[in-house]
């Protein structure tokens, strides 16, 4: 199974008592408003003015899938839906070097390289508009010292970049919308990313439980390559 491929890097820094101490009510709404500021959208305003309870509803939706996960997430690798038997068509090279003469493609949201049959172009170029509105900035090194723009950034050369914490956020819910697209019209070719259940636990808790410090920094996300080649799964 491919590492994830996007870190948040302020998750090494917070400890377990921390977190026991903070309300996640509390760092649940300090988050929101962080996030409805960067993002600007008349939507999240709305939402957050005039029905705040939804925001705990939706915290709490994500804590009871995702409760009892954590020490699960670390010991076990399994695909999603394990009874159908999938038959791999493949995997990309790591690195754009890798991918000069195949099928391959860089999924930037994905922060991975991975078979254009199992790209949704479609979705892909919807997230890079979101990706462009929220007018991100991108590093080469975590100090923040060497930035470079998006549509290089959106080439695949560099094996790490880093970011704003906002964009793992949106990382996951491109990756959830995947699935749902996936499912909804009987899709046949997934990505292994996509088939990984410690991939989808790991954005339930990121995105029920966001962190107020990777909203903030302008370097809290680490996007590399996985140590493994993401796979083309068929069914």
């Amino acid at each position: 199974m491919p590492t994830n491929s996007y870190q948040q890097l302020s998750e090494e820094d917070l400890d377990k008592e921390t977190n026991r101490r903070i309300p996640w009510t509390n760092r649940f709404k300090e988050c929101w408003i962080v996030l409805k500021i960067q993002t600007q959208t008349k939507y999240s305003a709305r939402v957050a003015t005039s029905r705040p309870w939804l925001l705990y509803l939706l915290a709490a939706v994500a804590l009871v899938m995702a409760g009892g996960t954590v020490g699960y997430i670390a010991a076990d690798h399994k695909h999603l839906f394990t009874h159908r038997s999938y038959q791999s068509l493949g995997s990309c090279g790591l690195t754009s070097k890798d991918n000069h003469d195949n099928n391959c493609v860089y999924d930037f949201i994905m922060g991975s390289w991975i078979d254009a049959r199992c790209q949704d172009s479609e979705l892909y170029t919807k997230y890079i508009e979101h990706v462009r509105k929220l007018n991100l900035t991108y590093y080469v090194d975590q100090d923040g010292t060497t930035e470079i723009p998006l549509d290089v950034a959106l080439q695949g050369d560099h094996p790490v970049l880093y970011t704003n914490g906002i964009q793992h956020h949106l990382h996951c819910t491109y990756f959830w919308e995947k699935q749902w697209v996936a499912w909804k019209h009987g899709k046949r070719a997934w990505d292994s990313d996509t088939l990984s259940e410690e991939h989808t636990m790991h954005c339930i808790m990121l995105n029920g439980l966001p962190g107020v410090e990777g909203l903030l920094s302008r370097t809290a996300t680490k996007i590399y390559a996985p140590e493994e080649g993401i796979e083309c799964m068929y069914r």
